[in-house]
């Protein structure tokens, strides 16, 4: 089971209150009107000593009175029914029957979530879904099973299905419009029939606002990836190289009664897929959707070493959010002159 740590302020607050601005109620409390609303929604990550002493004084409550432990509800429908991975249509647009593989950094990215569930739960029932073959077949799954999607839209064709829906998109639809109706979207470096069609590509204003770079781009700020070509790539070496990844979740999602969970994990390559792994099952507790949201979506900048080699030689090192819409603490871009914390 685990725990979150909730302040039990709001309701003493706004009644001791009463019809008193909140500018005034944070001024003759001592705190910013900035701390006194994260402690009001218990949107907070870091509130000072002297914040909370100073609320704690105005209330006359104690230290009992003032926090709670609580459940955290994040994986509870995982708990009791497991959950289903969607690697990737069986005969989707892209691929054949024959054709059909896991990349190794997907594999390393369900691997991860995998060992955390198994890890905290015991032995779940995690299913594969691999013999997907039309788009009827996994929103089925997605309303009706929890699902968690793992790869970036060039390799599993259900991330561009079920994100394009979500947001009311249509998958594998270039037109500039049907794209920016998706709030993120992915600026590559190379142009292929995949990038080409995806509705997840970048429209061209946001590729204006990326500046032609590559990574990720959501309304406000850019997070960048390293890209080389093919032929650059392999011997290329760095001890600080960059790649990024979306992490979704949503709650019964697509108007489902089911009480099911839909997440979806999306590297702009194989180390953003892992990075956005990571960040879910370290982070869980900032993930779950509050009941006037529809999702929570967030951008991770992953950091990773590169050594020469013919296929690959990345080394995966850490990750750091640079952006966050929604759940318990939203995060606002971070300037490219701030370093993440």
């Amino acid at each position: 089971m685990f725990t979150e740590l909730r302040t039990n302020l709001r309701k003493p607050l706004l009644e001791r209150s009463g019809s008193k601005a909140k500018a005034a109620l944070a001024l003759e409390i001592g705190v910013s009107p900035q701390k006194l609303e994260a402690i009001l929604q218990d949107r907070w990550r870091h509130i000072t000593r002297d914040s909370l002493e100073r609320v704690a004084d105005y209330l006359g409550l104690g230290v009992v009175e003032v926090f709670q432990f609580v459940r955290s509800h994040f994986w509870e429908g995982i708990e009791a029914k497991g959950c289903t991975f969607l690697r990737g249509l069986n005969e989707g647009p892209g691929n054949s029957r024959s054709e059909f593989r896991i990349r190794i950094w997907d594999e390393t990215a369900i691997n991860t979530v995998r060992s955390f569930l198994h890890d905290a739960f015991g032995e779940l029932d995690t299913p594969y879904a691999d013999q997907m073959k039309t788009e009827e077949d996994v929103m089925r799954r997605a309303k009706t099973e929890t699902c968690i999607v793992v790869g970036s839209p060039k390799s599993n064709e259900v991330t561009e299905i079920i994100l394009s829906r979500f947001f009311e998109a249509e998958p594998f639809q270039s037109k500039e419009d049907n794209r920016r109706k998706i709030p993120f979207g992915f600026c590559w470096g190379d142009q292929s029939t995949v990038t080409q069609r995806s509705s997840l590509t970048c429209s061209e204003l946001a590729y204006g606002q990326a500046r032609g770079k590559a990574g990720i781009v959501t309304a406000g700020g850019h997070v960048a990836a390293d890209f080389r070509s093919a032929a650059e790539f392999p011997a290329w070496e760095t001890t600080a190289g960059r790649d990024c990844g979306i992490v979704f979740v949503a709650n019964q999602p697509f108007g489902t009664g089911m009480p099911v969970k839909l997440i979806a994990l999306a590297g702009f390559s194989g180390v953003g897929t892992v990075a956005a792994a990571k960040a879910l099952v370290r982070d869980f507790r900032d993930l779950e959707p509050l009941p006037s949201e529809k999702c929570v979506y967030g951008i991770v900048e992953a950091r990773y070493s590169k050594r020469r080699h013919p296929k690959d030689g990345r080394t995966y090192k850490e990750y750091y959010w640079r952006f966050r819409e929604g759940g318990r603490e939203p995060i606002e871009f971070k300037s490219k002159e701030n370093p993440p914390d």
